[in-house]
């Protein structure tokens, strides 16, 4: 006989301990469940068979330290143990989200670190348990900008380089950022000393980088310039 919501199988073998081949029927338009071979004891004994279970499968994590650059896709699968069949699968993110119903396999547009949880019914009406799936999305590459305070200037004059970087949000955050002059490193958030550079176009650069692997690069040009007043400066600084 059956307990436990039909998830149960009690035995009552009044001969010796055997195996048998076990295949439970929950009704007359149920399909047969087939539980593999067992052993049945010898006197009262019972069989567990699961709840309907489901599983999540997504697109490999094209990002570093495991975090998605582009829209997974997600595809539930459930497996029956009542004989009736699925009838429904489930998803939903966290944190208390409602229950969607699962039709087709989906790209996931949620960005930063989620939680999804996903769910099985059975034709009985019986709900598994809650699966869940950790999901981190970043596909948007840090912002980097840089500027100067004056097309022109010269050696003596300070710079009035400026860089800023930031990672969108929610985003996998920034995990690095450096600035160049014509290609030779400076030291963000300090002043360039421009004295011993010739004049003529220069180029200042800064690049960022974010955990999921995105880099960005933004450059500006200024020219440095010689005035009298600049060379008499010049002059006394040596």
């Amino acid at each position: 006989r059956l307990e436990n919501a039909g998830y149960r199988l009690l035995v009552d073998n009044d001969g010796p301990a055997t195996t048998a081949t076990l295949t439970v029927n929950g009704g007359e338009k149920a399909t047969p469940v087939e539980l593999g071979e067992v052993i049945i004891p010898s006197g009262e004994g019972s069989f567990e068979f699961a709840l309907p279970l489901a599983s999540l499968k997504t697109t490999p994590a094209d990002g570093l330290a495991g975090w998605w650059k582009t829209q997974p896709t997600l595809e539930l699968s459930g497996k029956d143990f009542s004989g009736r069949g699925i009838k429904q699968l489930y998803w939903r993110t966290q944190p208390n989200s409602a229950w969607v119903y699962y039709r087709a396999p989906f790209e996931y547009t949620q960005e930063g670190g989620t939680v999804v949880e996903y769910r099985a019914e059975d034709g009985a009406g019986h709900s598994g348990r809650v699966g869940s799936f950790a999901v981190k999305l970043d596909t948007r590459a840090p912002v980097v900008q840089v500027g100067s305070s004056r097309p022109e200037m010269t050696r003596v004059e300070a710079s009035g380089l400026v860089t800023s970087a930031s990672d969108p949000v929610p985003g996998s955050g920034l995990s690095g950022s450096h600035t160049t002059l014509d290609g030779q490193a400076v030291s963000v958030g300090v002043e360039v000393d421009l004295f011993w550079l010739d004049v003529g176009t220069r180029r200042y650069s800064a690049q960022a980088s974010d955990v999921a692997g995105w880099e960005s690069t933004a450059s500006t040009d200024f020219q440095l310039v010689a005035t009298y007043a600049s060379v008499r400066e010049t002059i006394r600084r040596l």
